[in-house]
């Protein structure tokens, strides 16, 4: 914890010189009708840095980019509203006496995220209106930020903090260390318009790993189950979860079919009984993974998975979702109230419910001349008026752990007119 001297605001880190990024593709039709085709690729691509991740890294060092006050906090300090932020500034800068403060520090030798990206396609044409398509997409990721709390760099029994002299900064520590991998299948099926009818169907089984969710954007707009991972700021590697929002499997598709009925001719009855348009889209997907939590002395504790099913089968009935008995509190220190060691509960071995929705619409076109139509359209959202509910109460110290208390918008339907011309 010993990280020299600050270096110069315009220049916060070594810049990389030679960030090269070679990508190579082929297809090859293999039969003379061009019905199959096996395409594939591989490519080496950088990001650049998120300035957005280090901004708070490189601001007023007597002046920390985040504060919070709590009511006996405010009243302590007689803040009165109407209270301006010069104002507040002052405060905080009188009660530090003009002495520095570390918010946030930055491994000078970081790097740009850099993923290795291949996949490899089969694509077959069966007549002139169908097609089917499996594939295989592969991920590795190296350089991606790492965003680790100064909080939890501490001895874990005593308190004692690596060097003194530092105090217990409130901020975090970015350097280069994250990796990710992904692995995916994906298929699809699709059918061009014919007879009326047109629909595309796709499903994607995934799987990837990651130590703080192989999220780019960090702590600033990344999934909490994810970014705020690591329970050990020497060790992140014993936290490598799931990748940020990860879904295991996914299926959707839609659908469009006019509806037949007289299609033909120009009559008022034409007009009024034709041009109806019935089309849906379907929405699956697999629970995301759960970090369950156990509030301690250090952030983002985790308690232990003992065994078991952690899944209560008769959770529709009871909305007792997580099994508690799956899982086991690590103890504690007394000084401090952090855990002895992390828990070993990770996100892999865990999913929230399912989800899934089914989105309806029906369109009436009535052409009033050739060049000018009008439609009225009615759509429904979750259509079948299906419970997708949230995630359960995740706190092992909470008397509500496990339980499912909300779910996610019923049915809605609107009405709409639109003229065309």
């Amino acid at each position: 914890m010993d990280f020299g001297s600050p270096r110069a605001q315009d220049s916060v880190y070594d810049p990389a010189r030679l960030n090269f990024g070679p990508r190579l593709g082929f297809a090859w039709t293999l039969d003379k009708k061009g019905n199959t085709v096996i395409r594939g690729g591989v490519g080496v691509l950088y990001s650049p840095h998120l300035l957005a991740l280090y901004q708070n890294v490189i601001s007023d060092p007597r002046m920390p980019p985040r504060v919070s006050w709590n009511r006996p906090d405010v009243a302590s300090r007689g803040l009165k509203w109407p209270v301006y932020g010069t104002d507040l500034r002052d405060v905080v800068l009188r009660e530090s006496g003009g002495k520095k403060t570390l918010y946030g520090i930055i491994d000078t030798r970081i790097k740009n995220p850099r993923t290795i990206q291949s996949m490899i396609d089969v694509q077959r044409a069966i007549g002139s209106t169908w097609m089917i398509s499996a594939g295989y997409v592969h991920t590795s990721g190296s350089n991606f930020p790492m965003s680790r709390f100064f909080q939890a760099a501490f001895d874990r029994a005593t308190g004692a903090l690596p060097n003194p002299a530092l105090g217990l900064p409130s901020g975090y520590y970015v350097d280069s260390s994250q990796t990710l991998v992904y692995n995916a299948f994906e298929g699809n099926v699709r059918k061009r318009l014919s007879n009326n009818l047109e629909f595309s169907f796709h499903y994607t089984l995934g799987k990837g790993f990651g130590q703080q969710g192989g999220d780019l954007v960090g702590n600033f707009s990344g999934s909490p189950g994810t970014w705020a991972s690591t329970q050990d700021f020497y060790n992140p590697d014993f936290d490598r979860v799931p990748l940020s929002e990860e879904v295991r499997h996914r299926v959707t598709g839609q659908a469009v079919y006019d509806l037949p009925w007289f299609r033909e001719g120009g009559g008022a009855l034409s007009r009024i009984l034709g041009g109806w348009q019935l089309s849906g889209v379907l929405n699956s997907r697999s629970g995301l993974p759960l970090r369950i939590l156990q509030s301690s002395g250090i952030p983002n504790s985790r308690p232990d998975y003992v065994g078991g099913n952690p899944v209560l089968s008769n959770w529709h009935d009871t909305l007792l979702y997580l099994n508690p008995a799956a899982f086991a509190r690590v103890p504690t220190y007394p000084i401090t109230n952090a855990t002895i060691r992390p828990g070993t509960q990770n996100p892999s071995q865990v999913h929230g419910a399912a989800r899934q929705t089914v989105d309806l619409s029906l369109a009436k076109t009535v052409r009033i001349r050739e060049s000018m139509s009008v439609q009225f359209r009615a759509e429904a959202f979750n259509a079948l008026n299906h419970a997708n509910y949230k995630d359960p109460n995740l706190n092992i110290l909470s008397p509500d752990f496990g339980k499912i208390t909300s779910a996610t918008e019923r049915r809605t339907g609107q009405i709409g007119v639109r003229f065309m011309f």
